[in-house]
């Protein structure tokens, strides 16, 4: 019984994603600069053409990127595009000596509302030799609908909705990224989980950004 309930949330999901794909803090967090580097080594800017990535120009790589260059990122997209605000200060903590961060994303009209949905990001952190937060992994929750939402209209959408393992419905790639939707397996919720296909390691990620600053004639002693 619990297999057929199973399958029949994620046929139900299936449907809703096709549907929307086709209409579609802390002092580490400085909200005031916008020329930070995704791989956290300073003012420079390297150029991604992002708007090659999706058409609403804000589509970035979240692992092994610098903090503050996504979270400019996210925030710029959730506001213009989700309507959608910070309005709790983001939460550090540490955990078994692993940095975490919180960010809850609200709906800017839920003044008075007593419960309103939100979307949560929970950043896993690593600190890399300029003392540039870096993000390693990142698991998104919350509301349902509005996770749906954010799903298919911040990723491009050549999305792969076949069942995979661990109760993954669907999954598309983003530059190292991997982004997968997954229903929770408790209560069949669902949570967006990013990794790296490419770094695995602080030390993988210290050697691409060796190779990034020489590709970029901007070679800092290292």
């Amino acid at each position: 019984m619990e297999t057929n309930n199973k399958i029949t949330i994620k046929t139900i999901l299936f449907s809703v994603l096709v549907f929307c794909f086709n209409i579609g803090y802390s002092q580490k967090i400085d909200s005031t600069r916008v020329d930070y580097s995704p791989y956290g080594y300073g003012l420079e800017r390297l150029s991604f053409g992002m708007k090659q990535l999706a058409s609403h120009g804000e589509a970035t790589q979240i692992t092994y990127y610098d903090l503050n260059f996504v979270d400019r990122r996210i925030q710029d997209f959730m506001r213009d595009n989700l309507h959608m605000v910070i309005k709790q200060t983001p939460k550090f903590y540490k955990q078994n000596g692993v940095e975490f961060l919180i960010v809850k994303y609200f709906p800017e009209a839920s003044i008075g509302i007593t419960n309103p949905g939100f979307i949560q990001f929970k950043y896993l952190l690593f600190e890399n030799h300029f003392k540039n937060a870096i993000i390693k992994s990142c698991k998104i929750t919350g509301d349902f609908n509005m996770l749906i939402n954010f799903y298919a209209s911040y990723w491009p959408t050549n999305m792969h909705i076949n069942p995979g393992p661990k109760d993954e419905v669907a999954y598309t790639y983003l530059m190292q990224d991997k982004i997968s939707f997954a229903l929770t397996p408790k209560n069949h919720q669902g949570e967006i989980n990013i990794s790296n296909t490419t770094l695995k390691t602080n030390s993988d990620y210290e050697n691409s950004l060796k190779n990034a600053l020489k590709d970029n004639n901007n070679t800092p002693k290292l």
